[in-house]
């Protein structure tokens, strides 16, 4: 679609912003993409446990928010997709985010927050790049079959390799003395590698990821954070009581808006009170398809007229009364 089309057609403002991945792994190679904001009609999918717990959420929530892109969502990268999540989470919801912290040196709980404008995007680096197939390549360290090295290619996470492997964690994941293990790790490179010493045989695959040490696994790991693009999304609390430094991890999923059941109730009592109080300036559909920053201001400002005009009220009444005892005849 033309980015003339894009402008016409959508009555939602919208943004241009870069991705992680420079569009190295996709066909149109763009850079940059369309970015719709949020509005009400996302914030549906963001409160709908079902879709949450699917994964399928934030699926939709791509599709309904990047104007411009061209193709299965499927395909795109995580790494891409949790940078427009931090844009949108930032763009809607405000760029600072308290949360509860509890030191593990101490034990002492505080509260403490981020800024999301403080997240580092990762790109694709020009010394970690995909070879001619988009594919990356890593040789385990210990590992060898037939006395040779094992080389091992992969691809990037995409949202449709993101699902496989839930849905490969959901039915094969077992409980060991009533605790659940699951097998993320090995879904995760069942999805991403794509052959090994040349060899693309699912069953051949699975059987080199099943004797892999733990040693090769975790050289495997880094090297796959280290060149898949994204965001740095680790963040590093200081203690106030005791000054040590504790390295969180910040959850990209269906949680990292914030948003629950509850808040589907506020949701439409903002669109209700903003269509009421717009005394017909706004239809249901006008407040429902605004960007949820717009809302909040237009909530904010009503609130605060509502405010000016009660406190007009009570001063009015209060001079009323004060004239009546003044005009009162005396006893």
């Amino acid at each position: 679609m033309l980015y003339r089309d894009i402008v016409k057609n959508n009555n939602v403002p919208f943004d241009e912003i870069s991705i992680p991945s420079r569009g190295i792994f996709y066909k149109d190679k763009k850079e940059t993409f369309l970015v719709k904001y949020v509005t009400a009609k996302e914030e549906n999918l963001l409160t709908s446990p079902t879709l949450i717990d699917s994964g399928r959420a934030l699926e939709m929530l791509m599709s309904s928010c990047l104007l411009d892109w061209d193709g299965d969502i499927d395909n795109l990268l995580i790494g891409d997709r949790d940078a427009f999540m931090v844009y949108l989470r930032s763009t809607s919801y405000g760029d600072k985010i308290p949360y509860d912290f509890k030191c593990v040196n101490c034990n002492i709980e505080s509260q403490s927050s981020f800024n999301l404008s403080e997240l580092e995007m990762k790109e694709v680096s020009d010394e970690d790049m995909p070879d001619e197939n988009l594919e990356y390549t890593f040789t385990l360290p210990k590992m060898k079959i037939s006395k040779e090295n094992v080389v091992i290619k992969f691809k990037p996470k995409t949202l449709g390799d993101e699902r496989r492997i839930l849905k490969i964690i959901e039915q094969e994941s077992k409980k060991i003395e009533g605790v659940k293990i699951d097998n993320r790790i090995e879904a995760t490179y069942r999805n991403q590698i794509t052959s090994v010493n040349g060899i693309a045989n699912e069953d051949f695959i699975k059987k080199v990821i099943k004797n892999m040490s733990l040693g090769d696994s975790s050289y495997f790991r880094s090297y796959m954070d280290k060149v898949e693009p994204g965001v740095q999304n680790k963040i590093h609390t200081e203690c106030e009581s005791c000054g040590h430094i504790t390295t969180s991890k910040i959850p990209l999923d269906g949680n990292f808006f914030g948003l629950n059941v509850e808040y589907r109730q506020h949701m439409m009592d903002e669109i209700f009170l903003i269509t009421y109080y717009g005394k017909g300036g706004f239809s249901r559909d006008d407040v429902f398809n605004m960007p949820v920053y717009e809302r909040r201001w237009v909530m904010q400002r009503i609130q605060e007229e509502v405010e000016k005009k009660n406190k007009a009220d009570r001063q009015a009444a209060s001079k009323a009364r004060s004239d009546a005892k003044s005009k009162a005849p005396s006893r």
